[in-house]
Order: C-alpha cells, then sequence, then structure tokens
C-alpha cells in the first residue's frame, strides 16, 4: 500500500511500484535526500499505522458488543426469561455503569439487547447447537435413543428424543437431538414418524439392511440380520408358545397395524 495516497498496488513488483513513484510522487518528493527523506517516511508510515488502527479498534468493539448480546441472550434461553428482558437488562446496566464508569457509558448504549434482537440471538445459538449434533452424528460408530415424554403450556404433546452415541475414537455423546410436537393423536404410529423425522433432519443413516421396528419377529429371515442377533431370532421363532399369543392377538386386531 502507498503510505501517501494510501492506494493498493496490484502486482507487488519493482517495476510497478518504480513506475507508481515516477508518475505520482517523484516531483514532490525528490529533493528529499538522507536523514530527510527517511523522516518523512517515517512520518508518513505513523500516520497510515494511526488510521489503520482506528478503523481496527472500531471492529473490535462492534465484535465485542455483537458477542455481548448472544451471552445476554444465551442466559436468557437458559433461563426461560421472556425475550424483551432483554431492554430491562439494558437498563440495568447502563445505571449501574453510570454510577460506575459513566466515561465508558457510550460503549454500553451500543449493546441491541431488544426483543428482535435476543430472538435473532437465540435462533442463532440454536442453530449451532444442531448443527454441532449434525457433526458428531456423522461420526458415530454406534448409537442408542431413548425417548420421553412432555406437554407445553396449551396441552400439546411433546416427545423428547435423545441421542447416545459413540465414534472411532471411543468418545461418547449424549444430547438432545430434537423435540418434536404431536398435535392430534400421540399413537404409536405418531411417534414413529416424529423419530424418523428426527433421523432425516440430522442425517442418521442404519445400516442396512435394518428389522422394522413393527414387522412381526416370525416372519423375519434371519439370514438378512446382523450375525450378532441372529440367534436371538432363531431362538424367539422357536417358541411356539409367543408365537400363538402373537398370532391370537393379530386375529383380535389388537395389534398397531402400518
Amino acid at each position: 500500500m502507498c503510505i501517501i495516497y494510501k492506494e493498493t498496488i496490484a502486482v507487488l513488483k519493482e517495476y510497478n511500484i518504480k513506475r507508481h513513484y515516477e508518475t505520482k510522487h517523484k516531483d514532490k518528493f525528490k529533493n528529499l535526500e538522507g536523514k530527510e527523506r527517511v523522516e518523512k517516511f517515517n512520518f508518513l508510515k505513523k500516520n497510515l499505522n494511526f488510521q489503520q488502527n482506528i478503523f481496527k479498534k472500531k471492529c473490535e468493539q462492534n465484535v465485542s458488543t455483537v458477542c455481548a448480546t448472544y451471552r445476554v441472550a444465551q442466559l436468557i434461553a437458559k433461563e426461560s426469561k421472556s425475550f424483551s428482558d432483554g431492554e430491562f437488562v439494558k437498563k440495568c446496566m447502563l445505571y449501574v455503569i453510570d454510577e460506575i464508569c459513566p466515561e465508558n457509558k457510550c460503549l454500553f448504549e451500543q449493546v441491541s439487547l431488544s426483543r428482535q434482537t435476543i430472538i435473532r440471538r437465540i435462533e442463532d445459538l440454536g442453530l449451532n447447537l444442531f448443527e454441532q449434533v449434525q457433526d458428531r452424528v456423522k461420526h458415530f460408530q454406534y448409537f442408542s435413543i431413548a425417548l420421553d415424554e412432555s406437554t407445553d403450556m396449551v396441552d400439546t404433546a411433546q416427545i423428547l428424543i435423545f441421542l447416545r452415541g459413540v465414534n472411532a475414537n471411543f468418545e461418547i455423546t449424549e444430547e438432545l437431538g430434537a423435540l418434536e410436537s404431536l398435535s392430534g393423536t400421540t399413537t404409536g404410529e405418531d411417534i414413529f414418524k416424529a423419530l424418523l423425522n428426527t433421523f432425516k433432519n440430522l442425517d442418521i443413516r442404519t445400516k442396512e439392511p435394518i428389522i422394522n421396528l413393527f414387522e412381526n419377529p416370525f416372519n423375519i429371515n434371519p439370514e438378512i440380520v446382523e450375525a450378532s442377533l441372529q440367534l436371538e431370532i432363531i431362538e424367539l421363532q422357536s417358541n411356539n408358545s409367543l408365537r400363538t399369543t402373537l398370532n391370537n392377538l393379530t386375529s383380535s386386531q389388537n395389534l398397531i397395524q402400518f
């Protein structure tokens, strides 16, 4: 960068730099020699660094301001507070600043904690957490799931899907994979669809072939099952008493049909 006109030369080659100097600066600085030339160069360089530091400091302040809004939004989300509480937090913060360090009040006034800002920050945090879970799921060698049920403030049924997986380095991850709302009915089919939707969103791919969770175990061909499960399937299919009981339930249409 030229320290005089603050211009940038496209290609930093000796010929280009020499041509730039001779066409734009030679007439003005040709009489400067020796120590005087060095002093002039150092003066111009100092001015350039000063200007750059101003922009750098302003940029750092903006980054710090945005980070502060994320920290406050995270606390509001953790404590399940109203999104509009951010504005109240800012008022309290400004009162404290007035008493402790009023000279820095202008910095804190730049921190936006409006309702819309808090909403956007929490959405960003949620998306980032979801992407982290997605990234970890991709490296699972084995995983298990656990389901729990709950209701929201308007009594809408919700299902919480927890994941527990291990990667190739035997690092265990336990996370909430999703919270799915079940509007209307809460049958086994609804729960299963919510589970499949979570698998799709997290890009969880099971090994093929798989066993249908609601398939009659006596109709499964043991040869398509993983070797570790084949013996259990054969023993199950050898249990005539259990087969009879299942057939009776099926004939009376007490099983869930898919």
